[in-house]
């Protein structure tokens, strides 16, 4: 017969070798639990097509449905925004709309985490849209005309009734998108107009200039079936061309209408060349 403590080791190994099989065992099951389950993180993925019966009933397109899907946390898809077109809403001089045509011009890829997207708080029925400024003020939006596949948003008022007038004021007269018309395109793509306040940033005046920027949004499955080319406002595109330092050849293909075919790789060289010194005075 062993001695006592001879007894007390072995049962002390014993011990351990069962407790370490239970921790391999318990640490194998929540793995491939995690890898299995239809609700762990690496199985949950978004459908990247947006179908319009998803987020469109009575007539009535749901802006909130669709932003909440383009920014859950798990859509993290290559998408893509291009600025097709700038126009003046206000009287401005040549040199000012040439200035803002040139830092217009844009256009970037990404998740569409990073492409600053509009922050939709929430739609009441087809009434009203709530949008959410860069600071997490909710700013009203009321919808002037709806259809199944638009929305045309105009700014109403911030949306706390509580808010001090100071602040009110501030939110209203800020440089900031004043109206919207969403366009459900198909289940990849949605076109946003957007009117926005800016300053004369090159003479630094009190002046407001008034904006109407056009933007095609764009996301798949994969980066390769994002556009490879845009069909661009001819006549924006000829603003831009004229604010060049040098004159890079960017060739562009027209197309029916008043619209001019622009690559990929010819939108990147035109943001990459420098605007002429001149442009960026008050003259």
């Amino acid at each position: 017969m062993w001695p006592f403590f001879l007894w007390g080791e072995f049962f002390m190994k014993h011990k351990i070798i069962k407790l370490s099989l239970l921790t391999l065992c318990t640490s194998a099951l929540f793995s491939c639990g995690s890898g299995n389950s239809p609700n762990g993180a690496a199985q949950k993925r978004v459908n990247p097509d947006l179908e319009l019966s998803e987020v469109s009933s009575n007539n009535c397109l749901n802006l909130e449905k669709v932003m909440a899907r383009l920014q859950d946390p798990v859509f993290q898809y290559p998408t893509a925004i291009m600025t097709t077109n700038l126009r003046a809403v206000n009287e401005q001089s040549p040199a000012q709309l040439q200035y803002f045509s040139k830092t217009n011009f844009y256009y970037k890829t990404g998740v569409p985490a990073d492409l600053n997207l509009m922050t939709v708080g929430h739609q009441q029925n087809c009434e009203t849209v709530q949008i959410m400024t860069a600071s997490r003020e909710a700013l009203v939006f009321k919808i002037v005309d709806h259809s199944a596949t638009t929305l045309k948003l105009e700014f109403t008022a911030p949306f706390r009734e509580d808010i001090t007038t100071p602040r009110r004021d501030a939110l209203t007269t800020r440089n900031q998108p004043y109206a919207y018309e969403i366009t459900y395109l198909d289940k990849n793509n949605l076109k946003i107009v957007e009117k926005f306040k800016s300053f004369d940033v090159r003479c630094e005046t009190n002046d407001i200039i008034r904006l109407e920027a056009t933007k095609l949004l764009s996301w798949n499955r994969d980066a390769a079936q994002l556009p490879q080319s845009y069909e661009v406002s001819s006549e924006f595109l000829t603003t831009v061309k004229s604010t060049f330092e040098l004159i890079p050849a960017v060739p562009e293909e027209p197309v029916a209408g008043s619209m001019s075919a622009i690559t990929v790789e010819n939108i990147r060289a035109v943001m990459k060349t420098k605007i002429r010194d001149d442009l960026k005075r008050c003259l």
